[in-house]
This record gives structure tokens, C-alpha cells and sequence, in this order.
């Protein structure tokens, strides 16, 4: 009788105790609330990129995109002209060129910062994509400036972007080519793309437009054995473009 009513006693404490301790109200963690989570936001696939507000007037004229120069791991030959097309001159210290990919042609994949180089209003500078050991050969005029990449070429022979940017990484000037018509058809030709800026149009606005540009020949350029034909830092010999290729010739690479 005394086991049983002990039992008792001891299942109705367990019971007062259960019911205790479910009333008494949870201590708040010392972490404070749990957050709340924020839905995920992908970036945007390649978004415009923001425009430079520095007011330098720096326009790609020409690009050299395919020459005939072999390149290698260790051998870079590509090269951009741009032209300072404002009043007043541009010193391009801490400026970029830069190179994106034909799916994102404004994210940057590659990069070079520009040194200590001034450009007086009209006049034009040429930027080498490598080192300058490797333009020495071929009879080209001294460049601005030499990114010095030793590993990839820059620009495809299928279509790619360059850009000139501010200090920042914002752009002042880009352009997006392709090597099929209405753009000049140069594959294995070793010609660059030149530029003639349109009567009366923002030539920032103007080269944007394929037809605005012309590819290199013996009637609008210079020849350099063994690398292509150009007018790197000269600017165009002709101020009308002249009639594009239709049909590609094989490709080089």
C-alpha cells in the first residue's frame, strides 16, 4: 500500500513539473531573433557598364586584331589606336585598356593599365597588347604604350570588344566588332579595321556603326613585312569607306 501511494505521489509530481516547465515562457536566445533571409539575386548577365565622367574625348580608331605575326605563349602582336578627338589634352596615366569575350563584351576579361603617356588634342596613340620586344622586328613606329601580356592574345579573329576606360574601369569609348559583313572582312589578311569618322556625328557615337569602318589595304595604309597592314598612330589615308568584302577568306586560327 505504502510502494503504491509513493508510486502515486511520485507520476503526480512528474506531471506538476512537466506542465511547470511547458507554462514558463523560452528565454530569448542571446542572438536576438534569427534573421530573415533574403531572397538570392543573380547579377545581371553582362550589364552595361558605366560610363566615364572624367570628359576626356578618347576614340578607338583602329584595331589590329589578326596580323601575320606568329603569336605564341611568349609573343603578343595585337594592337589599338585611339585618337583624342576633344580640346584639350589627355594625360592616359592610370587609364585602361581593356578586352571582353563575345558573350560579355562588357565584362573586362583582361586588363592593362596605362602609364605616364600624354595625348595633345588630334593626335592619336597606339597601344600594344604585349610587350613592346615584340613589335621590334617589324618595322612599326614606337607605341604609346605596351601592355605587356605575355600569354593570350586579347581580341578573337570571331568577333570581340575593346574599350578605353577612366581611372575608375568606366568607359569612355568601346567597341564591339565582328568579322563577318556589314563589319570589313579581314581573316588572314593580316589588315587592321580603321575608323573614318562620319561628317557631322559624335565619332564616339559613329564608330559604333560598321559601316564606319574599313578594313586595311595598299590603297589606305601602310605595309609592314611580315605583320599586316595599318596606319598605327597615323590615322586613316582615305575619308571615305570604301566598299566592304562580302565573302570571308579562311580563317588563319
Amino acid at each position: 500500500m505504502i510502494r503504491r501511494v509513493v508510486l502515486t505521489w511520485a507520476v503526480l509530481l512528474i506531471v506538476v513539473v512537466s506542465i511547470a516547465v511547458g507554462a514558463a515562457p523560452r528565454a530569448s536566445s542571446p542572438r536576438g531573433p534569427s534573421p530573415r533571409k533574403s531572397p538570392v539575386t543573380k547579377p545581371a548577365a553582362d550589364a552595361a557598364p558605366a560610363v566615364s565622367t572624367s570628359g576626356a574625348k578618347l576614340v578607338i580608331t583602329e584595331i589590329m586584331y589578326d596580323p601575320l605575326s606568329p603569336e605564341s605563349d611568349d609573343q603578343q602582336t595585337e594592337w589599338v589606336e585611339i585618337r583624342n578627338v576633344g580640346p584639350a589634352a589627355v594625360n592616359l596615366e592610370g587609364f585602361q585598356l581593356t578586352s571582353g569575350s563575345k558573350q560579355k563584351p562588357h565584362d573586362a576579361k583582361q586588363r592593362c593599365v596605362l602609364g605616364n603617356v600624354s595625348v595633345a588634342p588630334g593626335e592619336y596613340a597606339v597601344i600594344g597588347v604585349g610587350a613592346e620586344s615584340c613589335y621590334k622586328d617589324f618595322g612599326l613606329p614606337t607605341f604609346a604604350a605596351y601592355g605587356g601580356e605575355a600569354k593570350y592574345a586579347w581580341l578573337t579573329n570571331n568577333g570581340d570588344e575593346v574599350a578605353i576606360r577612366d581611372r575608375h574601369g568606366d568607359v569612355i569609348d568601346e567597341v564591339i566588332y565582328a568579322t563577318e559583313t556589314p563589319w570589313p572582312v579581314i581573316k588572314a589578311s593580316g589588315s587592321s579595321i580603321q575608323f573614318i569618322a562620319a561628317a557631322g556625328e559624335d565619332p564616339a557615337a559613329a564608330n559604333d556603326d560598321p559601316k564606319n569602318w574599313v578594313a586595311s589595304d595598299s590603297t589606305n595604309s601602310d605595309t609592314f613585312a611580315k605583320h599586316g597592314k595599318g596606319t598605327p598612330g597615323a590615322g586613316t589615308k582615305t575619308m571615305v569607306a570604301a566598299s566592304q568584302p562580302t565573302k570571308s577568306a579562311s580563317a588563319k586560327r
